[in-house]
């Protein structure tokens, strides 16, 4: 990764280095924050002296010597650098992990993210799609409409697979998406007899994209049989391009009752699909519970706005007969929601050891957390010096109970 392309590519920005005390990595230019390398962050010239600086040499064993500094950094690049948390076991080296992912494992789909992040490409508003109750097949006939990806001749003749554009079935019009869905003559009888005639002005203007959602998203109801809407219209959709390929592949003439034949297998679907079961509330009592005698409870909680966005942790220590011991808070910087969960747990523990308590009960509302700790096959990499910290600081106390509370 030393050259100009590779740190300009796709798989170097998803990237990221896990620091260590001892890092050797350059504050600047390598990315160790989950904003990138900060000098893109900050305008403006850096001495030679500040632009040598690695990360060994601001990082304390608590928190980060900003002195070293010959500037004041702005707020938000500070933020960056005081949620790289600093390990409490010592040594080790730097790892590159993958920042797409929570774990810090390479994943397609995140790197597909980060390449659509990078690409002039607008974002695809259709994602509908996928939450529409309806055959498989069908819904990815609608994804490839909505992305002009089947095969009709305008999207052909982009690709260079044919030379001109005209509807072989008609001989009249440029054979588009909606020409071979919704404009060709013929079918304006298929579509007059689901109940749209040529008064319906919206139905036979909009463009593809509105076209599909409103009528797959509507709530309206087949007038005569009660059926939705929803489910007739891509039934239609599929029907008419099946019909539309028989007739030019295969010299098959139009079917008379394509319009019936939709009705029933959007009737059948109807009839026969999984009806959502209502969800059973379930009515918890929730209250805090004393620790047995000899033992102390502590409570975390982290919190943060958005995905990564600042955040900040807090806790509290209480004894058998419900008494508070003592208590922390602390403003962390820009992080994740589940890393901050950690950052409360780990300062929490790292309390109760300087306070030499031996029996320890922890409770905290994100499961999540719970489980990971429970798991030891978890694999990480971002948050890995955080976890590996609260497992560290948990072998110290003689008793440990972590449990989730709501």
């Amino acid at each position: 990764m030393g050259s100009n392309e590779e740190r300009d590519g796709h798989l170097y920005k998803g990237c990221r280095w896990l620091v260590t005390k001892n890092s050797n990595l350059n504050i600047w230019h390598n990315n160790w924050t989950n904003g990138g390398p900060l000098r893109k962050l900050i305008q403006g010239p850096i001495s030679q002296e500040a632009n040598r600086l690695k990360v060994k040499d601001i990082m304390l064993d608590v928190g980060w010597d900003w002195e070293k500094l010959t500037f004041e950094l702005p707020d938000e690049v500070k933020g960056l650098i005081r949620a790289i948390p600093t390990s409490t076991l010592g040594g080790g080296s730097d790892k590159l992990a993958w920042a797409g992912s929570p774990n810090g494992l390479f994943d397609v789909k995140s790197a597909y993210g980060i390449t659509m992040e990078s690409s002039n490409t607008s974002s695809f508003l259709a994602s509908w799609i996928w939450k529409a109750d309806l055959l498989p097949k069908i819904r990815m006939f609608l994804w490839l409409c909505a992305h002009s990806s089947i095969g009709v001749k305008v999207c052909l003749e982009k690709r260079g697979v044919v030379q001109d554009e005209v509807c072989p079935v008609c001989c009249n019009g440029v054979l588009t998406i909606l020409h071979a869905l919704r404009h060709y003559t013929h079918l304006k009888q298929v579509w007059n007899q689901l109940g749209f005639t040529a008064s319906n002005f919206d139905f036979w203007h909009y463009n593809l994209l509105d076209w599909l959602s409103l009528n797959v998203r509507s709530n309206d109801k087949l007038h005569d049989m009660g059926l939705p809407w929803k489910i007739v219209f891509p039934f239609a959709l599929w029907n008419i391009w099946k019909s539309r390929n028989e007739l030019v592949f295969n010299r098959k003439g139009r079917s008379p009752i394509l319009a019936v034949d939709v009705v029933y297998q959007a009737e059948y679907l109807h009839c026969v699909a999984t009806p959502r079961m209502q969800t059973r509330r379930v009515i918890r009592c929730i209250r805090w519970e004393r620790p047995e005698q000899g033992w102390k409870k502590l409570n975390t909680d982290g919190s943060c706005i958005g995905l990564h966005s600042l955040a900040g942790c807090g806790g509290l220590v209480r004894n058998a007969n419900g008494q508070w011991v003592v208590g922390f808070s602390k403003r962390i910087g820009v992080t994740s929601s589940f890393a901050i969960e950690l950052w409360g747990l780990r300062e929490g523990l790292k309390l109760c050891c300087n306070l030499n308590i031996h029996c320890l009960g922890v409770e905290m509302d994100a499961k999540s957390i719970v489980d990971v700790l429970g798991n030891p096959d978890y694999v990480t990499n971002i948050i890995s010096t955080i976890l590996d910290g609260c497992k560290q600081l948990i072998t110290r106390f003689h008793q440990v109970c972590i449990k989730h509370c709501f």
